[in-house]
């Protein structure tokens, strides 16, 4: 009798098991992530600016507790900079290696934690293409000095920690969680002293624990609806919800804490902008809704340039599709996560929130400021598609996918082959004029000490230099001078600048009134009530043209012969 051989599976179907299927996801995402680094990580990035080059000064000379917000400003915590300080504690890095190295593993961090919210390969890979290689319009998710990155690895940690929550709680008993909850309300803090915009994120996610608890009742046989009412109705509202007394005294004390740090820390901060959390008028909040609306029209009719306009189609089939599936599946068995509605109502109320606030209508409503509503939109969608299953899910999958590959091609030179030299790389050669400093254009002098902040010192021109010193003016008092200088955005960074063996004036705007077409640098200028004086002949650095200046010292009265 002959032996029936068994059918083993086919190959296809062995390449194609779920493990392959992680393998394959889990490469991708790595890839994706070594992409976005190799292009936006401080050390790499080809556009380095000034304001993000403040975080790898910071990180060199940080100052605890005025450095516990950005520079200048009380908002945007330092936590990227305090942890890069530590980081050059422990290891030989260069500062600027060391901000990278922070920026891309909170980056990681972040992905991970929402990465564990979805069951399938395909939504890991959608993600980390959002994720890591964003729309061109919110890259601001991934550069450097930006607070979206950190505020998200709160919320993703915080509602892991939900989750954990929901899991272990019973229905009508106590959660008895205390370590629990005072780590998600830490969570929030954190997030808000990061940024203040936190504060609704997080408002959102409570709303939805507390109506998830509510909705959690224990259903016995013994016991009607109307009676399980009737005892709920006369407790307090923490009992109703499920905290005991050592859940509210862990959640008390935790608010206190990060209540007393950010007070704390916005007290220790220089205020530039007391305007900043004002509400806009209503023909300003209808300006700006007005200027959303023709951008989106502009975008979707091809007017910004054919990829943008095909991200925008596919953007309106996804949800053209989540819409007929959501109105199909109201009379069928499509359950809906609570993460779903969580994610969709954060969106749109924090897309509110920001048309309302008048420090974005004064910026030109700057798609930067919605990057939280992107990224709350992005992973409702993909809460959606986990509830799918079948030919849907592989059908709006696609066209998620595409709709993602699409918004990471926007991106300008990331799978470009020759790409731009990083701009640590092209001011490298600032590293043999050290020690010295700069001073440059209002508003953008930091980047040229990003490269060797520990021997490379920069400063603002003042708002109201002179192209000439005055004749009666005392400099002999020049430190105590350098003491009194609070305008600039870092005034110890002024006065270590202007206390420099030489100093670099920069080729700027500011410099036009006075240049001439034989010597665009004056041969002396006043800055800060103090005479520089030109003692050299301008260089050119990269893209950048500067000539040195010393600080002019007063002469010394020789006494007259004796008679």
């Amino acid at each position: 009798m002959q032996r029936s051989i068994p059918r083993s599976p086919s190959r296809l179907a062995q390449f194609w098991s779920l493990k392959t299927q992680w393998l394959w996801a889990i490469a991708l995402c790595t890839l994706i992530a070594i992409l976005s680094g190799l292009n936006f990580s401080a050390y790499y990035s080809p556009s380095l600016n000034s304001d993000q080059a403040i975080h790898v000064l910071m990180a060199e000379d940080l100052q605890l507790p005025a450095d516990f917000y950005y520079w200048g400003q009380d908002r945007l915590g330092s936590l990227e900079p305090i942890l890069a300080h530590g980081l050059l504690t422990l290891l030989p890095l260069r500062p600027v290696v060391a901000i990278s190295i922070v920026q891309y593993a909170i980056l990681i961090a972040g992905f991970w934690m929402f990465a564990r919210f979805f069951k399938q390969p395909l939504i890991s890979i959608i993600l980390a293409l959002v994720w890591f290689l964003p729309l061109d319009s919110f890259v601001e998710l991934v550069l450097p000095a930006h607070p979206y990155r950190a505020q998200f690895l709160m919320v993703g940690a915080a509602l892991l920690l939900g989750r954990q929550l929901l899991t272990k709680s019973r229905p009508g008993e106590a959660l008895n969680q205390p370590l629990t909850l005072a780590a998600i309300a830490l969570c929030a803090f954190l997030a808000i002293w990061i940024s203040d915009f936190s504060a609704l994120i997080f408002f959102c996610l409570a709303v939805v624990l507390v109506l998830i608890r509510l909705g959690d009742r224990p259903t016995s046989a013994d016991q009607t609806a109307d009676q399980t009412a009737s005892q709920t109705a006369n407790q307090p509202f923490w009992q109703r919800i499920g905290l005991s007394r050592l859940d509210l005294l862990a959640l008390g004390l935790t608010s206190l804490v990060g209540i007393g740090f950010i007070a704390f820390a916005k007290s220790q901060a220089m205020r530039r902008n007391e305007n900043y959390g004002t509400l806009s008028s209503p023909d300003q909040i209808w300006a700006a809704a007005t200027h959303l609306a023709i951008a989106a029209w502009e975008t979707l009719t091809f007017q910004h340039g054919p990829l943008l306009g095909v991200h925008a189609v596919l953007v309106l089939g996804s949800v053209a599709t989540m819409g007929y599936l959501w109105m199909k599946g109201r009379s069928h068995t499509l359950r809906l996560s609570p993460w779903f509605s969580y994610f969709l109502a954060a969106a749109v109320l924090s897309f509110a929130a920001l048309l309302c606030l008048a420090w974005v209508y004064h910026n030109r409503v700057s798609l930067r400021y919605f990057v939280p509503v992107y990224l709350l939109l992005w992973l409702a969608a993909l809460s959606f598609l986990q509830s799918l299953s079948g030919p849907w899910f592989r059908r709006l999958g696609l066209l998620l996918l595409g709709t993602a590959l699409v918004s990471s091609l926007t991106l300008p030179n990331v799978l470009s082959f020759k790409r731009p030299p990083s701009t640590i790389a092209r001011l490298q050669p600032l590293q043999t004029l050290a020690p010295a400093a700069f001073i440059a254009q209002p508003g953008g002098p930091y980047l040229f000490c990003a490269v060797d902040p520990a021997n490379l010192d920069c400063t603002p021109a003042s708002v109201n230099w002179k192209a000439a010193c005055d004749e009666d003016s005392p400099l002999s008092n020049s430190q105590a001078r350098l003491t009194r200088i609070s305008r600039p955005r870092c005034p110890r960074c002024t006065r270590r600048a202007l206390a420099a063996p030489t100093i670099y004036a920069v080729k700027g705007k500011w410099l036009e009134a006075v240049s001439s077409a034989d010597d665009p640098f004056p041969r002396e200028m006043q800055q800060f009530g103090l005479c520089l004086v030109k003692v050299g002949e301008p260089i050119q650095v990269s893209k950048y043209s500067m000539a040195p200046y010393r600080l002019k010292t007063p002469k010394r009265k020789t006494p007259a012969p004796s008679p």
